[in-house]
């Protein structure tokens, strides 16, 4: 009896689930941003002056991929910032996210928050599959498409 219980309570807690025979995997997390997570997205005349920065740099830190990458999405972050607010706000911006890295406490946004935690190493280059579906996420999630064209043509899959 207990056998039976232990092999039930597994299979509930198992990363993939059978679908008429076949193990499929989970699918990744869809993308949703908070914009600039508890800072402001803009100045008290423009407040939404920044906000595309942020969602950019969200859709980055969701897919993820090498140190790299993520060197480059903060540092996206900080051009885009800084042409649309001036240096200080970009620089303020950038050094408080690169501060957040070496935080012990870890946003469930942290980089690759799409991707289950067992399905992918921290800091992987993606496989063309995850590629794929990372796209196809994308262009289904509610990001104008403008700045989908802005994301990728600033940080390629």
């Amino acid at each position: 009896m207990r056998l039976w219980f232990l092999i039930l309570l597994f299979i509930g807690f198992s990363n993939s689930y059978a679908v008429e025979g076949e193990v499929q995997e989970k699918e990744m997390k869809a993308f949703y941003t908070d914009l600039c997570t508890g800072y402001p997205e803009g100045t008290r005349k423009e407040p939404n002056l920044w906000a595309h920065c942020c969602i950019k740099h969200d859709l980055a830190y969701w897919v993820a991929g090498t140190r790299d990458q993520r060197k480059l999405a903060d540092k996206n972050l900080r051009s885009c910032v800084t042409e649309a607010a001036g240096k200080f706000q970009g620089n303020l911006m950038y050094y408080g996210i690169v501060v957040g890295h070496a935080s012990p406490i870890k946003a469930k946004t942290a980089w690759g928050w799409a991707w289950d935690k067992k399905e992918r190493k921290k800091f992987a280059p993606l496989t063309e599959e995850q590629k794929e579906e990372a796209l196809q996420k994308i262009y289904q999630s509610e990001v104008e498409p403008y700045l989908i064209e802005e994301f990728l043509s600033e940080f390629p899959l």
